[in-house]
């Protein structure tokens, strides 16, 4: 299914974050309460990533979503404790596509090369008000705040949603992290009050596009705990033989995997739709982040229990992936409620 392109750019980054990004480096970043590291991000730019999801015209490759998604399954599977996913979305990709208009050009060309971050803020926790092309509002886990050059908000705009690109250096502005379950990934509280607009537009499948990249991390995610039990499995041992002959615990890691497998498929064929047939995006989206919120979380408890009495330490690295699957759900909202979305869009 993937150009040899995508694949030579999946594997180059999962060599990169699996050698960067080990479970000692998270305990390190844990245990200092550290929200972002400078020479992680400056080796991951320096692969040419962000230049490459600008448009052709900026001298870009035009890398889609099908390139985010596999980004954002990598990123799960080693926890990534940046803001890289998001950045690449609300940054080249759709600044180079939506705002190059009405970008300056330094500004266009800070974003295309990484050199000045683009956080997304979508998740207000009241009304978010427009008037005489300044915005108000409060937005909750904004992922990345502290080192951002822009926001990109949601609002409405003459009567349609609008997505809505601020300095995030504006005085008028104020950020305070969150308390937030994941300990690997920091989020922040972001308040807008009258803050000037730096450029505006419309995307209708820009949200559907989030739901597809949290889904494909969630998808990483799973994948790695489904591969770090059938290893555990093969090696721990009860009476003698490894655990992974019992039937019971067979069926329970073939249970896993076989919910990660699902998950990835979920999220390749929606960012497929994105660029191949976008009518497709609203229902495969929905889709996938809804299997991602019902069953990624459930999967990784079953994954826990099989790793028997050290699973239930609370240090234990599987439950840092639990925190990270829980974390994307409660993004989005209940299962419920996305399946009436579901159900929304097929009656359409």
């Amino acid at each position: 299914m993937f150009t040899d392109e995508q694949i030579e750019l999946r594997d180059t980054l999962s060599k990169l974050f699996q050698n960067e990004v080990t479970e000692d480096y998270l305990k390190e970043r844990i245990e200092q309460d550290i929200s972002s590291d400078e020479k992680l991000r400056t080796k991951i730019a320096s692969l040419g990533i962000f230049a490459g999801f600008a448009t052709e015209d900026l001298d870009g490759f035009g890398l889609g979503t099908v390139e985010l998604s596999l980004i954002a399954f990598e990123a799960g599977k080693v926890l990534l404790p940046e803001n890289l996913i998001f950045n690449l979305l609300a940054g080249p990709y759709l600044c180079s596509r939506l705002f190059e208009k009405s970008l300056k050009k330094s500004a266009t060309d800070s974003i295309v090369s990484g050199d000045d971050l683009v956080s997304i803020a979508l998740f207000p926790s009241g009304p978010v008000k427009i008037n005489n092309g300044k915005v108000s509002g409060e937005f909750r886990f904004v992922y990345g705040a502290d080192t951002s050059r822009y926001f990109l908000c949601i609002g409405s705009q003459d009567k349609q949603n609008a997505l809505i690109l601020v300095d995030a250096k504006d005085k008028r502005i104020k950020i305070d992290s969150e308390d937030v379950l994941d300990p690997t990934l920091k989020a922040w509280k972001v308040v807008l009050s009258d803050t000037p607009i730096v450029a505006s537009g419309k995307d209708e499948t820009f949200f559907y596009k989030v739901m597809l990249l949290k889904a494909s991390e969630a998808a990483g995610v799973l994948q790695r705990v489904s591969s770090l039990t059938a290893e555990y499995v093969k090696e721990r041992k009860q009476f003698g033989v490894p655990v992974g002959t019992f039937q019971a615990v067979k069926h329970k890691v073939t249970d896993i995997y076989l919910k990660a497998q699902a998950l990835s498929a979920l999220t390749r064929y929606a960012a497929w739709a994105a660029e191949s047939n976008p009518s497709q995006l609203p229902l495969a989206a929905l889709s996938a982040i809804l299997f991602a919120v019902e069953k990624a979380p459930e999967a990784i408890e079953d994954a826990i229990q099989a790793h028997g009495g050290i699973g239930f330490t609370w240090e234990y690295v599987l439950h840092w992936y639990l925190r990270r699957a829980r974390s994307i759900s409660a993004l989005f909202g209940s299962g419920l409620k996305l399946s009436k979305e579901i159900l929304r869009h097929s009656l359409s």
